[in-house]
């Protein structure tokens, strides 16, 4: 596989929501090789990682207390490591979004995380 970067730019700590500010599309490509005649379309994505201490489903970064949420089709949230079913060649629109831990007070600076993106055949 190849990497997939997704860059959040200049934050301002303040307005981190979790929702949708900071909110980042996640570019991927699907290509199917060989013979695809007996597929049916029906194919499954995941995002393989660590999460965090906080927060169900997000993706760990350098930062204690900030955590990438990732979203499916834009509103629902795609839980790290499950899979969520989509049907091929219509990929589903996949989003990180920035998401701090309650009560927390984030300081500044760069921030990473990774996971790997799965994607199979049902």
């Amino acid at each position: 596989g190849k990497d997939i970067e997704v860059s959040f730019g200049e934050l301002n700590i303040v307005d981190i929501d979790g929702v949708n500010y900071g909110k980042r599309k996640i570019p991927y490509q699907v290509v199917c090789n060989g013979d695809t005649s007996g597929m049916n379309g029906f194919m499954k994505v995941k995002l393989q990682g660590n999460g965090p201490d906080f927060g169900d489903g997000l993706l760990r970064t350098d930062n204690n207390n900030l955590a990438i949420k990732l979203l499916f089709q834009n509103t629902q949230q795609l839980k790290l490591n499950e899979w969520l079913n989509f049907y091929y060649p219509i990929l589903p629109e996949l989003h990180a979004v920035p998401i701090k831990r309650s009560g927390a007070t984030l300081r500044g600076g760069d921030f990473s995380g990774s996971a790997t993106l799965l994607v199979e055949v049902q």
